[in-house]
């Protein structure tokens, strides 16, 4: 076996008491942080996946922590940074692991790492490595360097330091072919816990969405942090693999990337997953979508047969003109038609709404029209946030084009999403990023609360239309029995005025 890698998970703050107080929770750890523990460890590296929020929440402190980290004399450690959130601790982790191991270089990656690469590096001791993008490749080129004691900070795709000089090595260092990305396991995560994972995301694809859309970070435009120049997607087999791996530790499943752009896809996928029975062993299947006229009955369909009964379907506005100016690639009537297929397949549909500071009284008021017509149609409200407008978009890029003035724009700025504590009613002024010509922070934070009321005020039609849609979801899932079903509904609810981001 060759050296210990130890990657980490960080908190939002280096603090145990703090995960009680998180404005968002940082306990999920990113599934890529465990596909590359998994190709380190199919490259012969003993590697272990820490997830400092679990650690705390099953009572470990930092002293705990660093008594067991003692033990270890790792080649290398890497420290996720995917999430605003995880800002602030992932700084802090860096200096704690530091304090551990001097000599050992700290190398941080993840989407938002990727986005301030120039900061992160300039301004913390403690990092000597910031990847950029795809994280497999460059964590196996860093490694073999370092195991042969060469120069690390060289690698491609990373920028680094030495002697107070920053170093930027630009290019492409990826896996063009995605399935010599194994798939990852639960068994990677630490602490040992009997059930890591209560819900495990799959991975199908990477590369830049097949839409333009001006505020997604993914959007197929020349603002994309990407380097593939095209989405590309994990072959059917390798999909299946993943999942019968994750099926060993839950039954609950969920798909959150770009596989919606593919429809064509997610059918042979489909009837892959009903070959191989697959659907049988899950519990809870769940898949993000867009909903394009291309999400059709059909693929409804056999999303259904193979074992999702429910969906998370980003609709964002009920204003056309809104969708339009985010170059949204959907209509509102072709949002209802993607719920009612939905549900006439036994598919439960969840709608995820946005105010993005553009919203004229007209917009406002198509918002709720639409939030008011798909409840009666069986949709389920589950998620009302504020745009976040984060660098590399469109719209950070061309603020002024679009009339916005930007709240937020470093790295520094952005770190208070890692310490802004918690409030039941989701009111954080300081977390929103922009004000328009339009509407003020507040103005926007208004709107978003009118939606919330609106949803909560319309409870009792949303249990009556599940009630009355049951029977579509009851006959196509018979495991999703009655019970359940309304708990579930009925807790989402319950939290829909804490949603936030």
């Amino acid at each position: 076996m060759r050296p210990d890698i130890l990657l980490f998970h960080p908190p939002n703050i280096l603090k145990p008491n703090a995960l009680r107080y998180s404005s968002i929770s940082p306990l999920i750890c990113g599934y890529g942080l465990l596909h590359i523990g998994a190709h380190l460890k199919r490259l012969g590296y003993n590697v272990e996946c820490w997830n400092i929020p679990l650690a705390y929440k099953l009572g470990l402190k930092n002293n705990h922590i660093k008594g067991i980290l003692k033990t270890y004399d790792p080649l290398l450690v890497g420290i996720e940074l995917n999430w605003l959130h995880l800002s602030k601790g992932a700084l802090d982790l860096a200096d704690f692991l530091k304090d551990l191991y001097t000599n050992v270089p700290i190398v941080v990656g993840g989407v938002h790492a990727t986005l301030f690469a120039d900061q992160i590096i300039k301004f913390n001791d403690a990092i000597d490595v910031v990847v950029k993008g795809e994280a497999e490749k460059i964590m196996e080129d860093l490694a073999n360097k370092i195991e042969k004691k060469q120069d690390y900070r060289r690698v491609i795709g990373t920028i680094s330091k030495e002697n107070g000089r920053i170093i930027k090595n630009e290019g492409k260092n990826i896996h063009e072919n995605l399935d010599l990305i194994p798939p990852y396991s639960p068994n990677l995560l630490m602490p040992k816990k009997l059930n890591p994972y209560n819900l495990a995301i799959i991975n199908t694809c990477r590369g830049p969405c097949n839409f333009d859309c001006i505020h997604c970070l993914g959007a197929k435009s020349k603002y994309c942090l990407s380097t593939r120049s095209k989405i590309t997607f994990h072959s059917i087999s390798w999909i299946i693999k993943q999942i019968q791996l994750l099926l060993d530790h839950t039954n609950k499943i969920s798909i959150q990337d770009y596989i919606y752009c593919n429809p064509k896809f997610i059918i042979e996928l489909c009837k892959a997953i009903q070959r191989e029975n697959l659907q049988d062993s899950i519990d809870y299947f769940n898949i993000a979508i867009v909903p394009t006229q291309n999400i059709n009955n059909r693929v409804m369909n056999e999303l259904a047969k193979a074992g999702v009964d429910n969906i998370d379907i980003g609709i964002e506005s009920g204003s056309d003109y809104i969708l339009k100016h985010l170059k949204r690639p959907y209509n509102t009537y072709q949002a209802s038609v993607v719920i009612k297929n939905a549900i006439e397949n036994g598919i439960l549909p969840k709608t995820y709404w946005m105010i993005t500071g553009f919203e004229r009284q007209t917009d406002l008021h198509a918002n709720q029209q639409l939030l008011k017509n798909t409840i009666k149609l069986g949709a389920i409200p589950k998620w009302v946030t504020p745009l976040c407008i984060i660098p590399k978009t469109e719209l950070h890029y061309n603020a002024r084009k679009y009339k916005i003035n930007l709240k937020l724009s470093s790295f520094q700025d952005y770190l208070r999403f890692s310490t802004e504590k918690f409030n039941r009613n989701a009111y954080y002024p300081p977390l929103v990023t922009h004000e328009t010509n339009l509407m003020t922070i507040y103005d926007i934070l208004k709107a978003v609360n009118e939606i919330k009321t609106l949803i909560l005020h319309n409870e009792d039609i949303i249990l009556e239309k599940l009630e009355e849609n049951k029977k579509y979801y009851l006959r196509v899932h018979p495991k999703l029995y009655e019970p359940p079903l309304i708990q579930r509904t009925e807790a989402s609810l319950k939290y829909i005025r804490s949603t936030f981001f």
